[in-house]
């Protein structure tokens, strides 16, 4: 399943994911990701991400996935959520292989959804347009 594609069924307080965000390899895929945990988390809920270090593997099950560093996710999050905490931790698998990997906890305090946000700003602009072009 792709997690772009996820529709919520209700409001989660916690959300946790160390097994799909960095399969996402395109910044089109992160902001998706990014606009459903928004929606999906509560106001005042947390969000935990684990994913791989960019001195991480390139793989994960034989799939292509993308390195990220602290810096690159808080960037894509910074806007509705506040950074609580980043843990780096070197993860040796079954296979003896390490895998430099790190949580970033986050807490989310924007009451507004961007994606609503940018609804509403889209709706705004058509309206000026149309009363710029008929009055």
């Amino acid at each position: 399943s792709d997690i772009t594609e996820f529709e919520p069924p209700v409001e989660f307080d916690i959300w946790y994911d160390r097994a799909a965000f960095h399969f996402l390899r395109t910044e089109n895929k992160i902001y998706k990701y990014f606009f459903i945990a928004e929606d999906a988390i509560k106001k005042d809920g947390y969000l935990i991400l684990g994913t791989f270090l960019e001195n991480g593997p390139t793989k994960c099950s034989g799939l292509e996935i993308r390195q990220n560093s602290e810096a690159s996710i808080s960037a894509s999050f910074e806007i509705a959520f506040h950074r609580i905490k980043c843990v780096i931790e070197d993860h040796t698998t079954p296979f003896n292989t390490i895998f430099h990997w790190h949580y970033l906890f986050y807490f989310f305090y924007f009451f507004i959804p961007v994606s609503k946000i940018k609804l509403l700003l889209t709706y705004i602009i058509n309206l000026k347009l149309w009363t710029e072009n008929h009055f």
